[in-house]
This record gives structure tokens, sequence and C-alpha cells, in this order.
């Protein structure tokens, strides 16, 4: 049941993502980000008009991965190895050098979200945390890692678990509060 409810809490973040970033429209041609002004009636103006600024980002995709990282312990001694639980979007049919670069990823990530992998042992209490990273390619470019690491749900000693969202965006804040309301629900 414990497992159950993180991979729904991990269906939860992934459906209010893919539901926060659809397009309505179709998007401007520019290939940054492209702050629009737009003009609506707000309810609370009682009939004034409001201007507010959306942010669309149309360079590609909001974000790479969603994954959870838990703590699994190690077969011969008492210390904890951190391993992806779930991975959102699994991808296929990639070219040999993609796939090369994704499992590189996906090996990186478990060790940023616990670096300390081998000291933890199951609490019964955790203060949350929102914490990030960065992975830097050998051509420069960059992978931001955003991260809130929780208790799980339940009761008894356990271990955390890291809910992580891999972007090429730097927006600390914009994840941080994603993370944040989506984690508290789990």
């Amino acid at each position: 049941t414990q497992v159950a409810a993180n991979f729904g809490a991990m269906a939860q973040i992934t459906t209010f993502l893919r539901n926060s970033f659809r397009r309505r429209s179709a998007p401007p041609r520019s290939r940054d980000f492209n702050p629009e002004r737009v003009k609506e009636n707000s309810p609370r103006s009682e009939g004034k008009r409001t201007e507010r600024t959306s942010l669309n980002y149309t360079g590609g995709q909001f974000f790479e991965y969603l994954v959870v990282v838990s703590l699994k312990k190690k077969v011969s001694v008492d210390d904890y190895q951190p391993e992806i639980t779930y991975q959102f979007p699994k991808r296929e049919n990639m070219l040999k050098f993609q796939k090369e670069e994704e499992e590189r990823l996906l090996k990186a990530i478990p060790l940023f979200c616990f670096p300390d992998g081998n000291v933890w042992a199951p609490l019964t209490e955790y203060q949350s945390e929102t914490f990030s990273f960065v992975l830097t390619n050998v051509d420069g470019s960059r992978k931001f890692g955003y991260c809130r690491r929780v208790l799980p749900a339940g009761r008894g000693s356990r271990l955390p678990l890291v809910y992580c969202i891999i972007s090429c965006l730097g927006c600390f804040g914009l994840f941080s509060k994603i993370l944040e309301d989506r984690s508290e629900e789990h």
C-alpha cells in the first residue's frame, strides 16, 4: 500500500504537469520564453479589464523526466543504495547516442538525490526539504534537477524518498512550488 500511495502521488504530479502546460492555442514561433501580455476579464475586478503576464515556453519540453528515487537496502551490508523506482516518461525508439546519454543521466540522478545514501536509517519523522542540482554535459549544456525529499505516508519507521523533476529550464521557484504542493498530497 505504501508503494501504491507513492505511485498515486506521482500519477497526480504527472497529470498536473501534463494538464498545466498543454497549449490551448497555437504557440508563438519564438524559441525562448515569450512573455505575452494577456488581457482578460477578472471576476474580482467587477467588469474592469486587468492585465496578467503569462509565460509560454516554446523552445521545447517543460521538463524531461519526472522520477521517484527510493533507498533500497544492499544485500550484503546494512547500507542503502538510491535507485529510481518510478520514471515518466519512459522513452522508446531512441538512437544509440540518445540511449547512452539517457542511461548516464538516469545513473547520476539517484546519486544527487541521496548523496549520503549509505548513512540513512528508517525514520518515523522527517522534515521535508526541497533542493536542486545541476548536471553539466561535456558540451556545456545543463540539466537542472529539482527535488523534494519526503517521508512517505504510513506508520512506523520508513525511509524517505525523493520526487525529482529534470528540466533544461532554470526555474527553481516554479518547480519547488509544484513539488511542494504535490508532495503534500502523497
